[in-house]
């Protein structure tokens, strides 16, 4: 086992690798470890108060099985203070081993080239990029919250808490030309995944609408002004929604990891 002091070191161990390079901070919050290709960090995640810190391992090296042990048997997650931990979808069996229970498994993506295929203006035909809105995540909040509650529980965009830097939306309005009347049909936010690296989240379209491409109107207008803007668009999708894995991709979105995500306790603990 190698230890890794800084965010150089990872990315010479893992070069070219889109999460090392926009996934992981530049300060990094612990000392990683390297063993034949794969590669223990630590995330930090400060959110709604809270501070969740997860272990990540990432590669595809033949070292994996013995660095998941390592992580695993000689309290690297207790000295991280980490209450979970991530290994790409194909490894998750080293984790049944050790009697983790499952959890969930999630895509994350990367584009630095966006393709948008929806117009820029409206026609009778088809809506365009102009009906997108911006929304304000204090002022708009409750209707947010109304349309990710009852169409998309699981949604992570937290609207009202600040975690969100930018949010848009499409009103139902816009089917008529009105793009600013009329209640929220879409809706989706734009978060830091690291200081400097937008991360997409709570993308939500009213049910009865989808397969309109609501969706992808929301999604193009975020990932096209994050990426003027930071040079770099991210998000996750749960892996098993494979029609947003086809938008995205569509978008020029790649998958750089399929997670399987667990929580972590402590067996010493208590």
């Amino acid at each position: 086992m190698q230890i890794l002091p800084d965010h150089a070191a990872v990315a010479s161990a893992l070069p070219d690798d889109p999460y090392v390079r926009w996934g992981v901070p530049p300060t990094l919050p612990a000392p990683a470890i390297e063993h034949e290709g794969a590669v223990a960090t630590l995330r930090v995640r400060h959110r709604l108060g809270q501070v969740r810190r997860s272990a990540f391992l990432l590669g595809d090296g033949a070292g994996m099985p013995a660095l998941v042990e390592h992580v695993l048997g000689t309290g690297v997650l207790r000295q991280w203070g980490a209450s979970g931990i991530s290994v790409p979808a194909e490894h998750g069996h080293l984790l049944d081993a050790h009697g983790i229970e499952p959890g969930g498994r999630w895509d994350w993506m990367w584009v630095t080239t966006p393709v948008a295929s929806s117009p820029r203006t409206t026609s009778p035909e088809r809506l365009g990029l102009d009906a997108v809105i911006s929304l304000d995540d204090t002022r708009d909040a409750p209707e947010i919250a109304e349309l990710s509650q009852r169409w998309s529980p699981t949604a992570e965009g937290e609207p009202g808490s600040g975690y969100s830097t930018s949010w848009r939306g499409v009103r139902a309005g816009a089917l008529e030309g009105r793009p600013h009347q009329g209640e929220l049909v879409a809706v989706g936010a734009s978060q830091p995944f690291t200081d400097e690296v937008p991360h997409l989240a709570g993308i939500v379209t009213r049910g009865d609408l989808r397969g309109q491409g609501l969706g992808r109107l929301v999604t193009e207008s975020l990932t096209l002004t994050e990426v003027q803007r930071s040079g770099v668009c991210t998000l996750g999708m749960y892996s098993d929604n494979d029609a947003a894995r086809r938008l995205y991709h569509s978008i020029g979105y790649a998958t750089a990891y399929a997670w399987d995500s667990r929580r972590w306790e402590d067996p010493t603990a208590g």
